[in-house]
């Protein structure tokens, strides 16, 4: 058998080994990390701790001065009492402002909350402002 010049003869392909590269990445977070529930948690009690030594200092304030009333003390007492009565309040102010600022932080950044948890988080800062008569300076 003659075989004709003219046709072309097929090429056999060979395989080619093509290596491949695998880029490890960190899995991307769905939200920043001060809205971790370890984060929220942490600054939620710190906002309940200060709540109570503002409770605290704002209740104990007339225990602390002189009640008879005599001598040239009582103006000092009183302002004592004053001063006491005023820290307890700005730390009342700062508890809930660490409460509320971290719930409404949850509520808006967090992308694995539901709409009905997100409503009722906002539902509770809600509560919260009314209950503490919008202390927030």
């Amino acid at each position: 058998m003659a075989t004709n010049p003219n046709l072309v003869q097929p090429q056999v392909l060979q395989p080619q080994v093509v290596q491949q590269q695998v880029i490890i990445m960190k899995p991307q977070r769905p939200y920043p990390m001060i809205v971790e529930n370890k984060f929220l948690m942490v600054f939620i009690m710190l906002g309940l701790v200060f709540l109570l030594l503002g409770a605290i200092f704002v209740n104990m304030a007339p225990m602390i001065t002189n009640n008879d009333r005599s001598g040239s003390d009582h103006a000092a007492d009183q302002h004592t009492q004053n001063t006491v009565t005023y820290i307890g309040n700005v730390f009342k102010s700062l508890g809930v402002f660490f409460i509320v600022g971290f719930l409404l932080l949850a509520a808006v950044l967090r992308n694995d909350l539901s709409d009905y948890t997100r409503f009722g988080i906002l539902l509770l800062i809600g509560l919260i402002m009314i209950g503490t008569q919008f202390m927030i300076p």
